[in-house]
């Protein structure tokens, strides 16, 4: 088969049509490799953000590059953020604590999401970026979950009690944080993403129930997705945490692409979701030797991880979860390079 563009790769991926090598993403953002700190300054900065996913294209080398996006939360809440200095910012109080605050709760419009200064670094960012790597590269865009986002706004611990005693505020928020991330999705798709991804670990089994997962949070993950598919962008969905208990719900949020943790085995997944959604993750990054080993260890590792794969298409290697910007830039490059170099040809 002659050598296809990134896109081209993961689109065949996802349908699962031959490809001639699986597609392999860095999964990380690393503000370090331009000189800069993540911050307040640097998460303003359009061109600061564009020239670190341009810095990253060409140094990884991967299948998709992502730009980060954010802020839509921040003026769904209307509420001002703490920023700890070379870390992500946020807000120091709860910002719902009672069905009053969900009540005044107003969902911005795209062209509201647009003019906050953050929202629109990010989306400028995208524009770059797409017309700097051109119409072949797959650019992906960012919207958190609908319980990581109400984590935030509430505090973890709370939302888990709203859950058990008034699941209607919970509902509620859901609906607000789900519409605000499908506006700020579009913006992102119409400046130039072509890849949405969307992870939450708090509707995990790691922190409720299948149970409650099928009737507080699948919903909302559907809607979103769907949102995602309208537009014509891929959708990625990012169950991040003990994903077995709901392995067989999966399949109702329609996402073209489930990444796992590393709590689920990438073959088995693959396997189960065999012609049916492409498969992403494979790259330990708690216990395998993304973070601590050597890049020797590396392609050890992600050799092995290949050879376990039934099928040659259907999977997509990347880590497991986000990395730390403290993973060593040259274990990422040696995976990428392994997958290029380990699953050309038939894997099994």
């Amino acid at each position: 088969m002659s050598q296809l563009t990134s896109k081209q790769r993961v689109l065949n991926t996802i349908k699962w049509k031959p490809v001639d090598r699986l597609p392999t993403f860095a999964g990380g953002h690393f503000p370090q490799l331009t000189g800069r700190k993540y911050g307040r300054d640097y998460l303003h900065d359009a061109d600061a953000i564009a020239a670190t996913v341009l810095k990253q294209a060409e140094i990884f080398e991967a299948d998709a590059d992502r730009v980060p996006s954010s802020g839509a939360l921040e003026v769904l809440a209307n509420t001002k953020l703490y920023w700890p200095e070379n870390d992500y910012p946020m807000f120091l109080e709860p910002v719902i604590t009672s069905r009053a605050d969900v009540d005044r709760l107003v969902v911005p419009s795209e062209e509201e999401l647009a003019r906050d200064p953050r929202v629109a670094a990010g989306l400028e960012a995208i524009r770059i970026v797409r017309k700097k790597l051109g119409p072949d590269a797959l650019i992906m865009g960012f919207v958190n979950g609908v319980y990581n986002y109400a984590g935030e706004l509430t505090g973890t611990a709370a939302l888990m009690r709203f859950l058990a005693q008034d699941p209607e505020l919970v509902w509620k928020l859901g609906e607000a944080i789900t519409q605000t991330s499908i506006n700020h999705l579009r913006l992102q798709v119409k400046a130039g993403a072509d890849y949405i991804g969307m992870p939450d670990a708090t509707s995990s089994p790691a922190c409720i129930s299948p149970k409650q997962y099928a009737e507080h949070a699948l919903p909302h993950h559907i809607k979103l997705i769907s949102a995602i598919r309208e537009t014509g962008a891929i959708s990625q969905y990012h169950p991040c945490g003990g994903e077995y208990p709901i392995i067989d719900q999966l399949p109702r949020t329609g996402a073209d692409i489930l990444h796992f943790t590393e709590l689920v085995d990438l073959s088995v997944a693959q396997k189960i979701f065999v012609q049916r959604h492409a498969v992403a993750g494979g790259m330990d990054v708690v216990t395998g030797p993304l973070f601590l080993g050597t890049p020797d260890e590396v392609d050890a590792y992600t050799k092995k991880l290949i050879e376990s794969l039934r099928f040659k298409t259907g999977a997509i290697i990347m880590p497991s979860c986000g990395l730390s910007p403290n993973v060593p830039v040259e274990n990422i490059q040696a995976y990428i390079k392994a997958v290029k170099k380990y699953s050309h040809g038939t894997l099994r």
